[in-house]
């Protein structure tokens, strides 16, 4: 079951199947792993999915500070309920997500142009963000940079495409440039409501 009570299929599907029973049941954060509806796991109460404070205002924060770096370059910034097709067994809904489509269709529950992808880390989902998502993301094109946040320790792993594969950066503050689409995200304001 997730979150809102939506019963989860307990057969495979398509990312198309997907995709579409979620607008129908509104099931709350899950995703589609290897074909199946899982809850998108983040620090709740075991066995559901849902935010912890510090979670959530990571979370928040990290969605102030790219969509205030992305003012001027026409593209969207969205925190959760937005699907990142991966192919047709996978589907993730980051908890940050840039999308620099052109054609904007506000009721299109898919990224077009997804660029910039964040995953704030639980406990419960460090080893899929790190691992199994680094490899989904970086199969789509448009994808240039993957922000792994990790709020406890208050750094940030960003993964960014170039020339001769990924590269990565571990970064605890500070700003950082992310090009495509060029803009400068300041870091510090990540952490910002969280007590040292």
């Amino acid at each position: 079951m997730s979150a809102s009570g939506a019963e989860l299929p307990t057969k495979s599907m398509t990312s198309d199947e997907f995709i579409a029973w979620t607008v129908l049941e509104n099931p709350g954060r899950v995703e589609l792993i290897d074909g199946y509806v899982v809850p998108k796991e983040d620090g709740g109460p075991i066995g559901m999915a849902g935010d912890n404070p510090r979670h959530n205002l990571v979370k928040g924060s990290a969605k102030d500070a790219i969509k205030a770096a992305m003012r001027g370059h026409g593209c969207r910034t969205y925190i959760d309920g937005v699907t990142v097709k991966i192919n047709e067994k996978a589907s993730y809904i980051p908890d940050v997500l840039v999308d620099c489509a052109v054609d904007f269709d506000p009721e299109n529950p898919v990224a077009v142009e997804p660029v910039i992808v964040v995953e704030v880390l639980s406990a419960s989902s460090h080893v899929k963000d790190s691992v199994e998502k680094l490899d989904g993301y970086f199969s789509l094109p448009s994808i240039h940079h993957y922000l792994i946040v990790d709020a406890v320790k208050r750094r940030v792993v960003l993964h960014s495409r170039a020339d001769t594969g990924i590269a990565t950066s571990i970064l605890y503050g500070g700003s950082v440039t992310l090009d495509p689409p060029g803009c400068v995200v300041d870091l510090d304001v990540f952490w910002e409501d969280i007590p040292s």
